[in-house]
């Protein structure tokens, strides 16, 4: 009576699968761990850009808004510990002129009361500041709950991120000749100075207590220098 049974060129070649699934299992699982932890980092960087772009999108400080006959807009302002020569000449009584302005309608112009920025003061939320600027965010966390999925789990779960905005200011004086030269020599230093200049830093820290090494530091820059009035057409297009 002839009875089935593996041959031993089967019983090896099962060996060997079962031996490559058992190596291999561990570096999927490995892999998955680190896709995981890649796309959480990919959503963290996200996060911090957005919140970056809104902070971005808020005036320069909370005096930047004029208005005149020629509607409401942003102005240069005077700061008081800025360069010498960005601070602005009054011209006709009204308006003040900065080296590189051009004297005229819808240009970029200065206010002639020597207009001073604010100190960097943090509200408890933009929204709830008078003239919201820029330098409302500082030091005014953001918190942002990501939802991660756990592949090895077939769970999902909340990863919470802390975004904290960070506003300083940089120098605005060049290395070689002033603002009134028809060239100069600038090298820009993201070291931060004591006192108000023309050029702020905002730098974002996002942190997370449930990952301790999670630590993503992004830095922009924005300058004092107001915005033309935009021509447009009179009635309907």
């Amino acid at each position: 009576m002839m009875r089935k049974a593996f041959s031993l060129i089967e019983l090896v070649i099962s060996i060997v699968v079962v031996g490559i699934v058992s190596v291999s299992f561990p570096l999927i699982l490995s892999q998955t761990s680190t896709n995981i932890a890649f796309a959480i980092q990919q959503e963290a960087i996200l996060e911090t850009k957005t919140y970056m772009g809104t902070i971005l999108s808020y005036q320069w400080d909370s005096n930047s808004m004029f208005t005149d006959a020629e509607g409401t807009r942003i102005i240069v302002l005077n700061v008081p510990s800025g360069n010498e020569n960005l601070k602005g000449d009054v011209v006709g009584g009204t308006l003040a002129l900065r080296p590189g302005h051009i004297l005229g309608d819808s240009r970029r112009k200065m206010g002639v009361n020597n207009v001073t920025n604010a100190t960097v003061a943090p509200c408890a939320s933009p929204s709830l500041c008078d003239e919201p600027s820029i330098d409302n965010f500082n030091n005014a966390n953001a918190v942002q709950n990501l939802i991660v999925a756990d592949g090895t789990k077939n769970i999902d779960s909340i990863m919470r991120l802390t975004l904290t905005p960070n506003i300083e200011y940089v120098s605005d004086t060049p290395d070689g000749g002033n603002y009134n030269d028809d060239s100069i020599s600038f090298k820009f230093n993201r070291a931060a100075v004591v006192g108000t200049t023309n050029i702020k830093k905002i730098t974002i820290t996002t942190t997370s207590a449930d990952d301790d090494e999670m630590e993503i530091v992004l830095r922009a820059y924005s300058s004092n220098i107001g915005e033309f009035q935009m021509d447009h057409r009179d009635g309907a297009y």
